[in-house]
C-alpha cells in the first residue's frame, strides 16, 4: 500500500484530452481525493471504480464519479479515451508463508463475493483491467500501478505482468517509487 499516485503530476501532459480512471477507490491512502483534484486542474474528471459500495460513503461523495463495478467486467465496457489509469485494486499478499489476520479477514471478505484471494489471481485481474482499457490509452496517457515493484530483475507485485506488458509495447518506466510503485508512458512529450 504505498503512495505512488504521489509522483504522478509531473509525468502528465499539460493537456489532458482523456478522463482519469482508478481502479480501487481510496482506502485511507488518499488517492482518490488527490487524482480527483489533479483532474479538475487538468479540465477532466475522475472515474473511480470499486466493487466495494461503501467506497463513495469512505471517500468525498462530491466530486469524482463512482462505479460500483467489478473492475474486470467494467473496464470490457469502457470506452472513453483515457489521459490516466491508476491500477489499485485487487489485493496482493506480501508473504503467503505469513498471512496477517488483517490479510485473512480481507481474504474472507474476498471469498463472500465468489472470489479467492491469491497473488495470481491478483496479477490475473490487473493484467485483465490493463488488457481491456489497453485501446482507450491516449499516446501520452500514464499509467500508475500501485504495490508493484522489482526484485532480482523480475517485476512482481499486483501489476508485475502489466510492467513486462507495457514494457514490451514501448512503453517506458518514468517514475519508481521506494514505496512499491511504478509509473509508465508511452510518450517522450511528457515532462
Amino acid at each position: 500500500m504505498g503512495r505512488i499516485y504521489r509522483d504522478v503530476e509531473r509525468h502528465l501532459p499539460k493537456t489532458c484530452a482523456g478522463v482519469f480512471v482508478e481502479i480501487g477507490s481510496d482506502r485511507g491512502e488518499g488517492s482518490t481525493g488527490f487524482l480527483y483534484r489533479v483532474a479538475g486542474q487538468k479540465h477532466t474528471k475522475l472515474i473511480s471504480v470499486d466493487i466495494d459500495p461503501r467506497a463513495r460513503l469512505r471517500n468525498n461523495p462530491v466530486g469524482p464519479e463512482y462505479v460500483t463495478a467489478d473492475a474486470g467486467t467494467w473496464t470490457k465496457e469502457f470506452d472513453q479515451p483515457i489521459s490516466l489509469v491508476y491500477l489499485d485494486n485487487f489485493d496482493y499478499i506480501w508473504d503467503i508463508a505469513s498471512v496477517s489476520p488483517a490479510q485473512q479477514v480481507q481474504m474472507a471478505q474476498y471469498a463472500s463475493r465468489g472470489q479467492t484471494m491469491t497473488n495470481q489471481n491478483c496479477q490475473i485481474a490487473h493484467m485483465q483491467q490493463l488488457l481491456n482499457l489497453y485501446d482507450s490509452l491516449l499516446p501520452d496517457c500514464v499509467v500508475v500501478m500501485d504495490d508493484t515493484y522489482c526484485t532480482n530483475d523480475c517485476w512482481i507485485g499486483k501489476c508485475g505482468p502489466g510492467v513486462v506488458f507495457l514494457r514490451a509495447q514501448g512503453w517506458r518506466i518514468v517514475h519508481q517509487s521506494l514505496d512499491c510503485g511504478v509509473i509508465l508512458s508511452r510518450s517522450l512529450t511528457n515532462p
